[in-house]
């Protein structure tokens, strides 16, 4: 794929690249290897690694939300995953996520743009855990130390130790 810009200029893309979606939002969109997503500039710099089932990029929103088996999280807009795909609901108001946990038995949970827990104050521990446990784990992945297979399936644990 070759990326052209607004001046005609054309910038070469990883060659293993399957599809890179228009720039409708900006300066950055998504890009798929073997089915997996990823998000790209328009540089042609890759901001992520294609391991996404799925990205939903918004112009409004300073952030992308992308899904792995199910699970939902958010990355920014310079490809830093802000939430780890660990929610099964997950959406967005003004500057607050609205997330479900199964680990913290479904409750809503309002949560603002640096990932903290702002309700219910009960669950603050826990989803503190949880939390830090996914982005230490995401940092050992983009260290090389986990596949982003194993990083996920350490990242959302069946239970939680009380």
């Amino acid at each position: 794929w070759i990326i052209i810009t607004k001046d005609l200029t054309e910038i070469k893309t990883n060659s293993k690249i399957d599809y890179i979606s228009p720039f409708y939002y900006g300066d950055i969109t998504d890009y798929r290897i073997n089915d997996y997503w990823g998000l790209i500039d328009n540089k042609g710099h890759l901001l992520t690694d294609a391991i996404y089932d799925s990205i939903t990029l918004f112009s409004e929103v300073p952030l992308y939300f992308v899904s792995t088996n199910g699970k939902k999280g958010s990355v920014t807009k310079d490809g830093f995953a802000s939430l780890p795909c660990i929610f099964e609901q997950l959406s967005y108001h003004g500057d607050i996520f609205i997330a479900k946990l199964t680990e913290l038995d479904n409750y809503v949970l309002n949560i603002d743009m640096n990932g903290f827990l702002l309700s219910p104050r009960s669950l603050r521990v826990k989803y503190s855990t949880i939390i830090k446990r996914a982005k230490c784990l995401y940092q050992l992945y983009l260290n090389g130390e986990y596949t982003y297979d194993e990083y996920f399936k350490l990242a959302n644990p069946t239970t939680i130790v009380k």
